[in-house]
């Protein structure tokens, strides 16, 4: 079961977030691991979740149906919002770091969350993201939280138990310490097309712990697209998700889902994203990123198309805000969820258009007031 997070008493049961977990078949290939990818992106991102599901929903219904639902969410009225992956370590959910410290926190000055550890720190466990977001601090005499995975994840000491117990934390990383996945690469070769020449070549993945699981976040508007996700969702761990899947990588089983109600902040002014987020202008223009503790991570995404009409053409390049950024909510806001798909049709155009995902929801948050410039990261 996934932990639980305090919420108001009750919301309508159209309010609710579907929490995925899914069991991993095999290794993975997420794409490239360069210097801070796995802190603006976590381990896969929303985005490219999405378009997963896209190309998989055309293969089980036909492009008719995928051609309905994004008609859906170019109108603004997406029936559902996905997350990317987030890692689960047993029972243990982990999610994105905020952008921003803790409500009060001084990283400078705090030995507990000194400016280094604030900012190796990728995921957080539910209960101490909670808190986190909630401007409760440590209770009075508690122990440091414990870290792992070379420090990325923040944990609660009985939380890195519960994680042990459950193989989710069993490798020793190059600096010691549990770990629950692990970047490598795979060696492959190539033949020439006329039988000669041998190229051999590398590469990136990701392996996991026995007990380590992922999770997907679904927020659910509507429900007449419920069944049709599920479904999708189950096909894609058969097919695979990400690069490499025809020589067995990307596969995966789900193994359960939980349905919770949305969380709810009083006094809350400000959300903190657990997927990528591209603004709409009215967004902007309402104050999304003007508040002074406002706090962000840009991150560039390009790529290539997957459909059969565009065979690989390059799709425009757009700048997005990394999960876990810290926004205000316009008091205009839908409901806790914010942003819009992008076209990113190449040139030529293939023959339809190409989106990108740039819709985000998460947890609502109290921006306090600051006198301090803004902040990225």
């Amino acid at each position: 079961m996934v932990s639980s997070v305090p919420v108001e008493a009750s919301t309508p049961s159209s309010a609710e977030w579907s929490v995925y977990t899914l069991a991993p078949k095999s290794a993975f290939n997420f794409g490239p691991r360069g210097y801070g990818a796995q802190h603006r992106l976590g381990l896969f991102p929303s985005d490219s979740l999405f378009s997963a599901l896209c190309t998989q929903l055309r293969e089980l219904r036909g492009r008719s149906a995928l051609e309905q639902l994004l008609d859906e969410f170019i109108a603004g009225d997406p029936p559902f919002l996905v997350s990317g992956l987030f890692p689960r370590l047993g029972p243990v959910q982990l999610l994105p770091r905020p952008a921003t410290p803790p409500v009060g926190h001084d990283t400078q000055t705090n030995g507990r969350l000194d400016y280094r550890t604030f900012t190796r720190l990728e995921w957080l466990s539910w209960p101490i993201f909670a808190r986190w977001i909630g401007g409760v601090g440590e209770p009075d005499g508690a122990a440091p939280p414990a870290a792992a995975q070379g420090g990325t994840i923040r944990l609660a000491t009985d939380e890195h138990r519960l994680a042990a117990e459950a193989r989710a934390l069993i490798r020793q990383g190059p600096a010691g310490g549990a770990i629950a996945w692990q970047h490598g690469q795979r060696t492959r070769t190539v033949t020439g097309r006329d039988g000669r020449g041998v190229r051999a070549y590398t590469r990136p993945t990701t392996s996991f712990a026995p007990g380590t699981r992922l999770s997907v976040f679904v927020a659910w508007r509507r429900d007449d697209w419920r069944e049709a996700l599920e479904q999708t969702l189950a096909a894609l761990g058969d097919g695979g998700l990400g690069t490499d899947r025809g020589v067995g990588h990307g596969h995966f089983t789900v193994e359960s889902v939980e349905t919770q109600p949305v969380p709810q902040l009083p006094g809350a002014n400000g959300l903190v994203t657990i997927a990528l987020l591209c603004p709409t202008q009215p967004e902007l223009a309402a104050g999304l990123l003007a508040h002074q503790d406002a706090a962000w991570t840009l991150v560039e995404r390009g790529g290539r198309a997957g459909s059969p009409e565009a065979a690989g053409q390059r799709r425009r390049r757009v700048t997005m805000l990394a999960a876990g950024s810290v926004v205000a909510s316009p008091a205009d806001s839908r409901a806790g969820w914010l942003g819009q798909l992008v076209d990113v049709t190449p040139d030529p155009a293939p023959g339809h258009r190409v989106w990108r995902y740039g819709f985000a929801f998460g947890w609502p948050f109290r921006l306090p007031p600051a006198d301090t410039p803004l902040q990225t990261e």
